[in-house]
């Protein structure tokens, strides 16, 4: 492998370790950067590619386990209503996500890897953020029921009597969200296993559609990350080893690794802006990006 495609590895591990917490679609703009870096590429094949995918995701779900360490250890000792919940939330999302791997395996092998579906799938995220994850949205809101003064840190205060703006009743909190909220964000999630759908917005967004306040919101939608992602990887190092018959490690195996020490370096730091962002009322400003390379995404689509 040359210094060419060490830094094709880099940028990708970076894009991975930003696009994976910030609501920008990671899965999307993997596809983009990949086919614009890789594609008519000799030094990196498409099953190379599909193991630097699958361990650039595994670097960033380390960062969530690190971030919400404390969340975790709480679930497993103290909030066990919690992993219900978390339980809850993934059912639909492993059978919208196993429906959506099926139909692209036999019905329609674009479906995952279409620029034109992935630039829409950016566009719907993008709405969603304008209409939902901005400071105007989050005055209306009025104040959340818990704080979140320490990423990953579950907070105990008690549903303040701030306004939704949906309805005229307190916002919910980790302790008081029901289990047809988690379900319903565990809908968001699952639907966002199409390219360009942010699983951190769609999700987000989700909770507090639910009347979740938005950073209990944000703690949830990555807690229900780690058996999502977790699950994935498994899958899809099953699906190379048994479509390929080969190894899952090979020679580049070594850079691969340092590409997920990447993502999960970028993914620390990623998760903790946009902790910061959320309680900021920033995260709509990423909608103007997403609105860019999902008109773009659909050009290129249409024109290759």
């Amino acid at each position: 492998m040359n210094t060419v495609d060490i830094i094709k590895v880099v940028f990708m591990a970076i894009v991975q370790g930003i696009g994976e917490f910030l609501p920008i679609s990671s899965s999307g703009h993997l596809l983009v950067v990949g086919k614009l870096l890789f594609s008519g590429s000799g030094g990196i094949d498409e099953d190379e590619q599909l193991t630097l995918a699958i361990l650039l995701h595994a670097g960033t779900l380390l960062s969530i386990l690190v971030i919400f360490r404390r969340s975790i250890w709480e679930m497993l000792t103290a909030n066990l209503r919690l992993i219900f919940l978390l339980i809850i939330g993934t059912i639909p999302t492993g059978i919208i996500g196993v429906g959506v791997k099926l139909v692209a395996k036999k019905f329609c092998p674009g479906l995952t890897s279409s620029l034109s579906l992935t630039g829409i799938g950016f566009l719907i995220t993008g709405f969603l953020l304008l209409n939902f994850l901005g400071k105007k949205n989050r005055t209306k809101m009025g104040p959340s029921g818990s704080r979140v003064e320490e990423a990953g840190q579950i907070q105990n205060d008690q549903p303040m009597n701030g306004q939704s703006g949906f309805t005229n009743c307190p916002l919910k909190s980790l302790r008081t969200m029901t289990w047809i909220d988690a379900l319903i964000i565990g809908i968001f999630q699952g639907v966002a296993t199409l390219p360009g759908i942010s699983r951190s917005g769609a999700t987000i967004v989700g909770g507090i559609l639910r009347k979740l306040n938005p950073e209990d919101s944000a703690v949830f939608s990555f807690l229900l990350a780690i058996p999502a992602i977790a699950g994935a990887t498994v899958l899809e190092m099953i699906d190379f080893v048994r479509e390929k018959g080969e190894s899952f490690v090979d020679s580049n195996f070594n850079l691969y690794l340092g590409g997920a020490l990447i993502s999960f370096i970028i993914g620390l730091i990623s998760l903790a802006y946009l902790m910061k962002w959320l309680k900021e009322g920033k995260l709509s400003w990423f909608a103007w990006w997403l609105f860019f390379i999902g008109s773009v995404s659909i050009i290129w689509g249409i024109c290759s």
